[in-house]
């Protein structure tokens, strides 16, 4: 999670969508929990290159959509998970951001 405005955020929600592997889709399972939600106060500014962690994860197996939620924007978070074509036990993300009218403002899951 970043924040790379130049004030301090009161909060920020994010609700995540889990879709179901193509495993689970054969097997009639829907992802449990249905979605995720955090919340998040007091989110300080860092510099743009950097980020801060938090004790949650996602299952890095499948395609997550998501809202990201501040008191000022509202942005679409999607995270796809595909398999590592080198290592079978790994899978590699691809991250896309956007704006609720689809202007996407990042493309990848760990800017540098």
């Amino acid at each position: 999670m970043k924040n790379s405005g130049s004030v301090v955020l009161p909060t920020c929600d994010l609700q995540f969508t889990p879709f179901p592997t193509s495993q689970e889709l054969k097997e009639g399972k829907i992802p449990s929990p249905p979605y995720f939600f955090y919340r998040f106060e007091k989110v300080p500014t860092v510099a743009r290159r950097s980020f801060r962690s938090t004790p949650y994860y996602i299952k890095g197996d499948r395609t997550y959509s998501g809202v990201i939620e501040t008191p000022t924007r509202k942005l679409i978070e999607v995270i796809e998970f595909k398999p590592d074509p080198n290592d079978s036990t790994r899978y590699i993300p691809k991250c896309t951001v956007a704006t609720f009218p689809g202007k996407v403002l990042e493309k990848d899951c760990n800017p540098q």
